[in-house]
């Protein structure tokens, strides 16, 4: 008896592909983030900032960094978390 049930619950489970239904919403959902992170991100010129390679003082492993528009920012190098400043010129 216990046989004959857990086959049926394999097939029913089988037989509903609640997995599949579950990760086209995941796609659904997460194509419309990317588009509404597209749309609002054109408009406005602050999502976007230039890059500067920049090489830590200390282990002078070489980073990739957003340039501040003006003055300085405290940066954390990744590999070892030597804080130090990049300008903006």
């Amino acid at each position: 008896a216990k046989v004959s049930q857990r086959l049926s619950n394999a097939k029913k489970a089988v037989s509903k592909p609640a997995g599949l239904q579950s990760h086209e919403d995941l796609v659904r959902r997460l194509q419309e983030e990317l588009n509404k992170n597209r749309k609002s991100g054109s408009n406005s010129d602050e999502s976007w900032k230039p890059m500067r390679e920049v090489a830590c003082p200390i282990c002078t492993v070489h980073l990739q960094v957003q340039v501040p528009a003006s003055g300085s920012q405290t940066i954390e190098c990744g590999v070892c978390q030597h804080p130090f400043l990049v300008s903006a010129d």
